[in-house]
């Protein structure tokens, strides 16, 4: 099955509905929806206690996010945090998905990540986090 195959017959489908689905090896239909993982915890957990990091900052500037979380942590880190890159080297790995797999995620993903940041908004966090939290790159 194509990267485009999986997305249109298998992602798509599972995300357009309410019901958790197994995916796969490790894949579930909620991976990435993060509001809805945040509000159970934000509900369960002082929203002090609990500090929302962006990816892309960890990807673009390991420092800063090392810094934020001793920050969070009043702890020093021993060491750097390294950039990491996927480092999962199979054949079968697409490193630019297609335009059309691209909008289909994006289209769907689109009100899930303005939830978030709404979420975000309206339930700020400890000082060190971002505010506000920056928008998923593309």
């Amino acid at each position: 099955m194509t990267f485009d195959e999986f997305v249109r017959d298998v992602t798509m489908p599972a995300l357009a509905t309410n019901e958790i689905q197994d995916l796969g090896k490790g894949r579930s239909s909620r991976h990435g929806l993060y509001a809805n993982h945040l509000r159970e915890w934000f509900r369960l957990f002082n929203r002090d206690q609990i500090l929302v990091l962006s990816y892309d900052e960890l990807c673009t500037a390991p420092e800063r996010v090392q810094d934020r979380i001793q920050r969070f942590l009043r702890r020093s880190i021993a060491g750097n945090l390294q950039q990491e890159i996927n480092s999962n080297d199979s054949q079968e790995k697409v490193l630019t998905p297609s335009t059309e797999a691209r909008q289909c995620i994006e289209s769907i993903m689109k009100p899930h990540n303005e939830r978030l940041y709404q979420l975000l908004e309206e339930n700020p966090g400890p000082s060190m986090e971002q505010r506000p939290f920056p928008r998923f790159q593309c």
